[in-house]
């Protein structure tokens, strides 16, 4: 009888649980009030990988040479330059990508949230990732490839971990143009191809 009682006061709590945090999900999704908004999460994500961090100020690092110093696309440094070069493009930065999100990239942050109708606290989180995927992702896709030559190409696979070997290595490959940083689908490949002879390094 004891096992009995104390089993329905288990799922009893577990139902409990289920149910408040659905009510939760459900009015989050219906109020848009709120930095974080469910409802904004899916805003321009399907088939875009971009701004799916959160940011705050002093993220990144401080006084970073990006010829180089190596990072994946996964880290602070890379989310920070992500969200700096759609702030230049956009007008609300100047300057270039530096992977630290200081005072200036604080106050275009603040700036791009107010004109988006957005609480400007200079943190990105959910609801200003949205708007920024849904103003930037297609933008990208379709912008015109860079028909010129990189100065260098650097070459860097980085290994993974997995369960069952061989673990194949992921492509983190990039060119340096300018002396910055630009991924490789920048380019125009055939460009590429065609008309320049780019020095390849090798990174571990």
């Amino acid at each position: 009888m004891k096992i009995k009682n104390i089993l329905t006061s288990f799922f009893l709590v577990i139902t409990f649980l289920l149910t408040a945090t659905f009510s939760s999900f459900a009015l989050s999704q219906v109020s848009g009030t709120g930095e974080e908004n469910f409802s904004t999460i899916s805003s321009g994500r399907i088939g875009c990988f971009m701004f799916t961090q959160n940011l705050k100020f002093r993220d990144g690092v401080k006084n970073l040479d990006l010829t180089i110093v190596k990072f994946g696309p996964e880290s602070k440094i890379y989310k920070v330059i992500e969200l700096q070069n759609a702030l230049i493009g956009a007008g609300y930065l100047s300057g270039n990508a530096t992977g630290y999100f200081g005072v200036k990239t604080l106050k275009a942050v603040k700036q791009y949230q107010k004109v988006n109708g957005i609480t400007p606290t200079g943190f990105v989180g959910e609801k200003t990732q949205g708007v920024l995927r849904s103003q930037f992702c297609n933008l990208v896709q379709v912008q015109e490839k860079i028909k010129d030559c990189p100065s260098e190409k650097i070459i860097n696979m980085m290994p993974v971990m997995c369960i069952r070997a061989p673990c194949p290595a992921i492509d983190n490959s990039y060119y340096i143009y300018n002396g910055v940083r630009k991924e490789i689908t920048d380019f125009d490949a055939n460009y590429v191809k065609n008309n320049c002879s780019v020095k390849e390094t090798v990174v571990m």
